[in-house]
C-alpha cells in the first residue's frame, strides 16, 4: 500500500492498496481497513479530515471493493498515471470525510461482530446491508 500525506489539508491519500487472494474477501482485510481508518481519523497527533483512494478507472473489482468500505466516487483523473507498459491510464478518486467517519465506524463495527458470522465464517449480513440498517437508524 503506498500513501501520501497532505498535512496542510489534513488528506491521506492511498495508492495502490493490493490484497493477495487469500486475504481478498475476508474478515480480515475489513478489519485491518477499518483499523486503518480509525487511527487516521482518531489520532492524537494529527486527525486527518480527509481519506481518498485512487485506483485504475479499468479495475471494477477495486471500485466495487472501495464502495463496499463506504468511499464516496469523486471523480475521474483522466491519463494522471502511466502504466507499466508506458501507456496512458485514468484514475478514479473517492474519499471518506472526518464528518461521515462516526457512521462508518458503527457500520464497520455492526459488521464486525462474532453475531454477524455463522459457524462457517460467512457473513450473516453484507456491509452494504448494515450501513443501510445503521443510517435508517440514525436519522
Amino acid at each position: 500500500m503506498g500513501y501520501r500525506c497532505h498535512q496542510p489539508s489534513r488528506t491521506l491519500e492511498l495508492d495502490d492498496v493490493i490484497y493477495s487472494p487469500v486475504l481478498q474477501h475476508t474478515y480480515a482485510a475489513t478489519e485491518a481497513h477499518y483499523l486503518l481508518l480509525r487511527h487516521v481519523f482518531e489520532a492524537q497527533t494529527i486527525a486527518y479530515s480527509r481519506v481518498c483512494l485512487t485506483s485504475n478507472t479499468l479495475n471494477i473489482k477495486s471500485r466495487r471493493h472501495v464502495e463496499r468500505l463506504g468511499y464516496t466516487y469523486e471523480g475521474t483523473f483522466c491519463k494522471d498515471n502511466v502504466t507499466r507498459w508506458g501507456t496512458s491510464r485514468d484514475s478514479d478518486c473517492s474519499s471518506m470525510l472526518d464528518d461521515e467517519w462516526p457512521l462508518t465506524k458503527r457500520v464497520f463495527l455492526r459488521w464486525l461482530l462474532p453475531t454477524n458470522f455463522g459457524d462457517d465464517g460467512r457473513q450473516v449480513r453484507s456491509l452494504q446491508e448494515v450501513r443501510t440498517l445503521e443510517t435508517r437508524c440514525s436519522l
